[in-house]
């Protein structure tokens, strides 16, 4: 029986090894190739009747299991218009602990019209999320713009450095007779698995609103002050 028990075991583990080794050595040279992209771009093709065009693809798996993806640009058109476009993309994640580590992009433009066919019909029932703020990657994007009917978007130099989270971001909707600019100074910072604003100001035309404190953690609780700067009630 012993012997049976450690043939298996042997087995199993020669397995395993030869798995791992597929997964590290094999296959990102099976993704990296012309041929795998040719599929990929076919496959979407044929699923949404987006036209993609993948170059610079570049897939590494470290002998920790840490994936590293990075992409020279990826274009997405339906019938010559643009869905979706993205350059110098790059994606880092340990698989192991199943979290991301790093993700930046030079710039990356999304056409939301488009996306709002794909939306999935939202389920009754509440699942319970996890902020997980402590775990929030490196972030580093130039430029990101999101464009639809209801709403624009522009983000300017998304960057998370120790923990600090800089950026710029300018809302636009019909909603609103200004644009609404968030981050035009101040931070906003993940400790404790707390998400705090660090003098974090938000512009509505003349009207100024700095966030200072804790945003939200763990238990979703707020404990943060708002200070203002000319809010004349026509624009508020």
């Amino acid at each position: 029986m012993k012997k049976i028990f450690a043939i298996i075991f042997s087995v199993l583990l020669l397995l395993l090894i030869a798995v791992y080794f597929c997964i590290v050595l094999i296959l990102p040279s099976i993704i990296n190739s012309q041929t795998t992209i040719s599929k990929l771009q076919s496959l979407i093709h044929n699923k949404t009747g987006v036209e993609t065009t993948i170059k610079g693809l570049n897939l590494k798996i470290s002998p920790k299991l840490v994936i590293n993806l990075k992409v020279d640009s990826i274009s997405a058109k339906n019938n010559n218009i643009p869905v979706a476009d993205m350059n110098e993309i790059a994606f880092k994640y340990k698989l192991l602990q199943k979290q991301p580590e790093l993700i930046s992009g030079k710039n990356i433009f999304i056409d939301g019209n488009y996306l709002k066919q794909f939306k999935k019909e939202k389920s009754n029932k509440k699942k319970k999320t996890n902020l997980g703020f402590s775990n929030i990657p490196e972030i580093h994007i130039s430029n990101l713009v999101y464009k639809s009917d209801e709403v624009a978007i522009k983000v300017q130099n998304i960057d998370t450095i120790n923990d600090i989270i800089q950026l710029k971001i300018s809302v636009n909707t019909p909603f609103l007779k200004e644009t609404l600019k968030l981050g035009e100074s101040g931070s906003l910072e993940v400790s404790e698995n707390k998400l705090k604003a660090n003098k974090f100001e938000i512009t509505l035309g003349n009207s100024h609103l700095y966030l200072d404190g804790t945003l939200i953690d763990e238990d979703k609780k707020q404990d943060f002050v708002i200070k203002g700067e000319k809010l004349p009630a026509s624009e508020i």
